[in-house]
C-alpha cells in the first residue's frame, strides 16, 4: 500500500506543488471567490459556550449561508467569474520583484500579509446531499482521495522544513507521511489546538477580549468580537470542558511556501500552514446574573463536534490561532486553480 500510494504522489505532486506555490503570490482575489470562502469556512464557531448569543435565524448558520448562495441568480455568479482577473506567471514574478525590492526598507515584515482559506476539507467517502446520485458520490470521493494526496505532500513540506511542533523529524520517507490521524508527529500540535480551543471558548465565556483577540485571526476573531460585544453585560456566563469524546485529530492539512525572502528567516522555517482539526468533545454552559440566579443551563454535559481551522506563520514565534470552521452540512466542489482556496458550495 505504501508503495502504491507513492506511485500516485510521485505523478500528482507537481501540479499540487506548484499550485501551493503559486497561492501567496496572487496579488487579490476575486470578490466573487473571496465571498464564497467566507460564507463557506469563515463563520463564527458553534460551541456551546457561543451558541448561546446565536438566534435559530442567525445569519451565520450553515443553513442560512446554503441559502443566501442559492438565492443568487447563476447570472449574477457568472459574471462575477469571468470579471475575475486572470494573472500570469509573469505578472505573480513581476509582484515577487517588487517584494523583494521593498521587503528591507519597509518597517513591518511584507510576508505576513493577509492569507487566504487553504483548501483543507473534511474528507467523506460518500456524499452526504440528499438525494445525492451516482455523480455526486464519486465527486466525493475522489474529493477525499485528492485530500489524502495533498495532506502527504503538505506532511513532506512540514517534515522536510522540521515545522513539527515539538519534533525533531530523522527520516523524512516515512509511513507517517500517509498516516495523518494517527502519525507520533502531530500529536505534540494536537495538544496545542486542544489547549487553545479550551482557552478560546473560556475567553469568549469570561467576555476576554484580549485572549480572543491573541488566539482568533481574520473573519472568525470578527465574529467572536461581534457577539462579545452583544453579550449582555448584566450576566455571567460559566463554560465547563468536560473532557473529549474521541481524542482530537487533524483530518486536512496544507503547508505554502509563503515567506519568499532572499534573506534567511530568522525563526523557523518559511512555510504558513493551516490544518483543520476535528474536536469531539463534552461542553457544558450556564449563565448566571451577578447576584447569582441561574438564567440558564443545568451544568449538563453536551457533545459538540466541530472543525476548526488552526493556522501560523512558522517563522514567527507566535501562537498557533484558529482562523475559521468548516461545516458537515456543507459541501464543496474543490477546484485546482492558481488560488488553492477558490471553492464553491453546492447546495445539499
Amino acid at each position: 500500500m505504501f508503495s502504491s500510494r507513492c506511485c500516485t504522489l510521485a505523478q500528482r505532486s507537481s501540479a499540487c506543488r506548484s499550485t501551493l506555490l503559486l497561492h501567496p503570490l496572487a496579488p487579490a482575489r476575486a470578490a466573487f471567490s473571496s465571498s464564497v470562502v467566507a460564507r463557506h469556512n469563515t463563520s463564527a464557531p458553534a460551541t456551546v459556550a457561543q451558541n448561546v448569543q446565536r438566534s435559530p435565524q442567525s445569519s451565520t448558520s450553515p443553513k442560512n449561508s446554503e441559502n443566501a448562495l442559492r438565492s443568487q441568480p447563476l447570472e449574477q455568479q457568472k459574471a462575477a467569474r469571468e470579471e475575475t482577473p486572470q494573472y500570469t506567471l509573469e505578472d505573480q514574478l513581476a509582484q515577487l520583484d517588487k517584494l523583494h525590492a521593498i521587503e528591507n526598507s519597509m518597517p513591518f515584515d511584507v510576508w505576513a500579509h493577509r492569507l487566504d482559506t487553504f483548501d483543507v476539507q473534511i474528507p467523506t467517502w460518500y456524499s452526504r446531499r440528499k438525494g445525492a446520485g451516482i455523480l455526486d458520490h464519486l465527486r466525493a470521493f475522489w474529493n477525499a482521495e485528492n485530500n489524502f494526496i495533498k495532506n502527504t505532500i503538505a506532511m513532506y513540506r512540514i517534515a522536510t522544513s522540521q515545522s513539527f511542533p515539538g519534533v525533531r523529524v530523522r527520516r523524512w520517507w516515512s509511513p507517517n507521511l500517509l498516516r495523518i490521524q494517527s502519525t507520533p508527529w502531530l500529536q505534540p500540535f494536537l495538544k496545542i489546538a486542544l489547549e487553545t480551543y479550551k482557552n478560546v471558548n473560556q475567553a469568549f465565556a469570561a467576555g476576554d477580549a484580549k485572549t480572543v483577540k491573541k488566539l482568533t485571526v481574520n473573519e472568525y476573531y470578527d465574529q467572536l468580537q461581534k457577539r462579545l460585544r452583544a453579550q449582555n453585560p448584566n450576566l455571567v456566563y460559566v463554560w465547563k470542558f468536560h473532557g473529549e469524546n474521541k481524542p482530537c485529530k487533524v483530518v486536512s492539512v496544507r503547508a505554502a511556501d509563503v515567506n519568499l525572502s532572499r534573506l534567511p528567516v530568522k525563526y523557523g522555517s518559511r512555510l504558513a500552514i493551516q490544518a483543520l482539526v476535528k474536536f469531539d468533545t463534552m461542553q457544558s454552559l450556564e449563565v448566571f446574573t451577578k447576584k447569582g440566579d441561574r438564567v440558564a443551563g443545568d451544568g449538563t454535559p453536551r457533545r459538540v463536534v466541530e472543525h476548526l481551522i488552526f493556522q501560523k506563520r512558522m517563522w514567527f514565534e507566535t501562537p498557533w490561532t484558529i482562523r475559521g470552521q468548516l461545516y458537515e452540512e456543507l459541501e464543496v466542489e474543490y477546484k485546482n486553480t492558481e488560488a488553492p482556496n477558490t471553492v464553491r458550495v453546492r447546495a445539499g
